[in-house]
């Protein structure tokens, strides 16, 4: 129950902020990122269970909050004709989160949750980077409704 109401809560706080960026949403997005990619690591040095449960909350929500925001990135610069293929691309991205939950169990078995965590927040690291360009591409919401949307936006 506490998760996705921490989710809602997280997506509703990520648009405010995302709109208040003067570099607009992207680096928005990517702040809520890393700082989840910091839960997660300071997960693996608390002992503590409570402590425990609330950064885990916190992780998932901020992590999962980029959602929207991705998706309208994505309706807003792919040109229509294309929009299929990159809907499916991340219909697969969703189903090999889904395996990786096999993979995840076999490296707890092997190393324990502390170094599968670290992993995993390497992988959430890398991920992140790939964002970056999308600070130059993906204008603010003032900007955008102005039409003063990039070259490169438009030709994405």
């Amino acid at each position: 129950c506490a998760t996705p109401v921490a989710m809602a809560v997280a997506v509703e706080v990520l648009k405010r902020v995302a709109r208040r960026c003067p570099c607009g949403p992207v680096p928005a997005v990517l702040g809520f990122w890393l700082t989840s990619i910091a839960c997660l690591l300071l997960m693996v040095h608390v002992k503590d269970w409570r402590l425990l449960v609330v950064l885990h909350l916190l992780r998932t929500a901020l992590a999962n909050a980029k959602e929207p925001i991705a998706r309208a990135i994505l309706a807003d610069f792919i040109p229509s004709s294309r929009r299929g293929r990159w809907n499916a691309v991340h219909s697969l991205t969703g189903m090999t989160w889904t395996g990786s939950a096999f993979l995840g169990g076999i490296l707890c078995d092997r190393y324990g949750y502390g170094k599968t965590f670290v992993i995993t927040a390497g992988l959430y690291l890398l991920s992140a980077l790939l964002w970056l360009p999308l600070i130059k591409l993906v204008p603010r919401e003032e900007d955008a409704a102005k039409g003063d949307v990039s070259a490169k936006a438009k030709g994405a």
